[in-house]
């Protein structure tokens, strides 16, 4: 069980209970009206803020160790990664994540395309089973650390990579490294190379912002604001997937990837053309005009590139619209087997 939201629990219970005895305290003293308003009404918002901190810190725990492992375990370069594969059947889709999240955030989509061919969500590092590491969260590394992990697990070619968000600079950065094998890309509302951001990529660890996120992943209160396996977007008391996770601190690596967004879209980028190299995007539906020319710009990738619209859906189109994408995938793949 992790140790620091046990610890914050009962330092915030002790809290609790001296300000109730202090108040239970002063009422048996019969102290004055406005000793005892002075004094009685900080206590109870002690006592009140301490107890909410407590049953959160809880909160955040109890999915946590209740979570099994899905998939398999393997290490490489030394640290532990988690790839869960379902489904049989050529070519081998393999599933990858935008950032913050990990393989479970495509629970509703990995089923029902298990029934169409071999499916495989992982874990980057840092995120659900996988171990963090201390090496740079760039799209180099990470394509590698997805590479060595399909060796380990035995993955050959040939693969479809199907990447969400952040993740379309690191299958392009793949490819661009291991080409071999790779008969298809999918981007999901796919990131672009040096898209514009609306925050910065810069960390800094003194800013007030920086202190409260440290403060949200240390009390766990991660769940709350929806910064768990399977949780995203948004705020999320209930699990409406299949499965939630362990809901670890990864504020470190989400920082990491989002500080090296430019130096992954460096990499992602390639002199040498895809060629016919099948692709398949699919967007959101959305009025900004940046995201759309970036969106359809990726259609020049190759030469055999087209471009789906997920009207209505949001930034998480597996999530809002999971119909349609294993729709689409399912025809892709079918094309690729004629």
């Amino acid at each position: 069980m992790p140790l620091a939201p046990l610890t914050y629990s009962l330092n915030a219970l002790f809290w609790a209970g001296l300000s109730i005895w202090r108040i239970s305290h002063l009422r048996k003293r019969s102290c004055s009206r406005w000793r005892c308003i002075i004094e009685g009404i900080p206590l109870s918002l002690i006592a009140l803020t301490a107890i909410v901190v407590a049953a959160v810190c809880v909160f955040g725990l109890i999915p946590s160790q209740g979570a099994s492992l899905r998939g398999a375990i393997y290490v490489v370069d030394g640290h532990r990664m988690r790839i869960d594969c379902e489904g049989k059947g050529s070519p081998t889709l393999v599933l990858n994540s935008g950032l913050g999240n990990d393989g479970l955030i495509w629970s509703r989509v990995q089923t029902a395309l298990a029934t169409t061919t071999r499916v495989c969500s992982y874990d980057r590092a840092g995120y659900g089973w996988s171990d963090p590491v201390g090496t740079v969260r760039d799209a180099n590394h990470i394509a590698a650390e997805l590479h060595g992990l399909l060796l380990n697990a035995g993955i050959r070619g040939p693969l479809i990579l199907m990447a969400h968000s952040i993740a379309g600079l690191y299958v392009r950065d793949y490819v661009n490294h291991y080409p071999d094998g790779v008969v298809g890309l999918i981007l999901v509302d796919a990131s672009a190379p040096s898209q514009d951001r609306s925050r910065s990529t810069e960390t800094d660890s003194r800013s007030l912002e920086s202190c409260i996120e440290q403060a949200v992943f240390a009390l766990r209160l991660n769940r709350l604001v929806g910064a768990c396996p399977g949780s995203f977007p948004g705020p999320r008391l209930g699990s409406d997937l299949p499965f939630e996770g362990v809901c670890r601190e990864h504020l470190d690596t989400y920082a990491g990837e989002l500080r090296n967004f430019d130096s992954s879209s460096i990499e992602a980028v390639s002199d040498r053309s895809y060629g016919a190299l099948p692709i398949l995007i699919l967007s959101r539906g959305t009025t900004d005009k940046s995201w759309n020319n970036k969106q359809e710009e990726m259609t020049r990738l190759s030469a055999d590139a087209h471009r789906i619209i997920a009207t209505g859906s949001s930034h998480y189109v597996q999530l809002d619209s999971p119909e349609l994408v294993v729709n689409q995938v399912r025809l892709f793949i079918e094309r690729l087997r004629r």
